[in-house]
């Protein structure tokens, strides 16, 4: 049975629900998953995210506006359902199941551990679901570094050596600056809706959900830095007399690169409108770059 309002808008068979909602012009997206899709159509969240990325009004004047939007919407659900030949009577199929008493569950909330766990292991599967992404990302960063090593390789002590190994290292801070950013800044805006729901229904910590985020995403933010690193600095002929100058840029690339990464977790966590977020990007990256650069060096 689906809820909104305390209203019955769909109380039929489970097989049936995904067909019901498209027949009434609001169809399940590929690769989605119904039940998530089902709640967002039911919130208000989703209306004001779709809102938000309208023309700018005043928050008071979105709230009546995302209010009457989600009546009407709730008011579409039910004069549907009720015309359906779906349509299946409550209480008549209810007779005789004692309802849960809610008070008892009021209290009750699981551990932060168990929420973490739930959390990280549903991001886990969200992305072995599209392995292409990490398979464009990895791609990216061999084409930036190949194209790195083929404009500055290879280096020599001359005074066009210096000038080219201050360049390659700009070059290289520059992409991995940008590269970190754009894999990470539109992470919360995507799942907002999703994310807004879920906890103003309590359904989890907002902790726990930043964690569980974070650190599904370590190992790629692993693998690319020590792969995009280990091929510009090998390919392009950076000094490697000393054993620990590898080990060194290779942590420095790292550090780098999930510092900016931190940079894209917090304009994607405060700005909910994904151009804007692309807007503010450069004029964070590019006014930092050089000091990064130049540490590098």
């Amino acid at each position: 049975m689906l809820l909104a309002k305390g209203q019955v808008i769909y109380f039929n068979a489970r097989s049936s629900v995904v067909d019901y909602f498209t027949g009434i012009s609001f169809e399940c997206p590929k690769l989605s998953n119904p039940s998530d899709y089902l709640m967002a159509i039911m919130s208000k969240e989703s209306i004001e995210i779709q809102k938000e990325g309208e023309d700018y009004v005043e928050p008071e004047k979105l709230q009546a506006i995302v209010e009457e939007e989600y009546e009407k919407q709730i008011k579409h659900f039910v004069d549907q359902y009720e015309a359906s030949t779906l349509r299946n009577d409550p209480e008549a199929l209810l007779v005789g199941v004692e309802p849960l008493d809610a008070s008892k569950f009021k209290s009750n909330r699981t551990h932060w551990c168990y929420e973490f766990y739930l959390l990280f292991w549903r991001n886990s599967i969200n992305q072995l679901r599209i392995p292409f992404l990490g398979f464009v990302k990895i791609m990216s960063a061999v084409v930036v570094s190949l194209l790195c090593i083929m404009i500055y390789a290879p280096l020599d002590e001359s005074k066009a050596g210096v000038q080219n190994r201050n360049g390659a290292l700009f070059f290289v801070c520059t992409n991995s600056a940008f590269g970190a950013m754009s894999n990470i800044t539109l992470v919360f805006p995507i799942e907002r809706p999703i994310f807004l729901r879920e906890v103003n229904n309590g359904m989890y910590r907002v902790s726990s959900y930043f964690w569980a985020k974070i650190l599904s995403e370590l190992p790629m933010a692993i693998v690319l830095p020590f792969f995009q690193g280990a091929m510009t600095f090998y390919g392009i002929g950076f000094n490697n007399s000393e054993w620990y100058n590898f080990p060194c840029f290779v942590g420095i690339f790292f550090l780098t690169y999930n510092a900016f990464g931190s940079f894209g977790y917090v304009l994607g966590a405060s700005i909910a409108n994904k151009e804007l977020v692309n807007i503010l990007m450069p004029l964070i990256v590019v006014p930092m770059m050089l000091f990064t650069g130049f540490f590098i060096n």
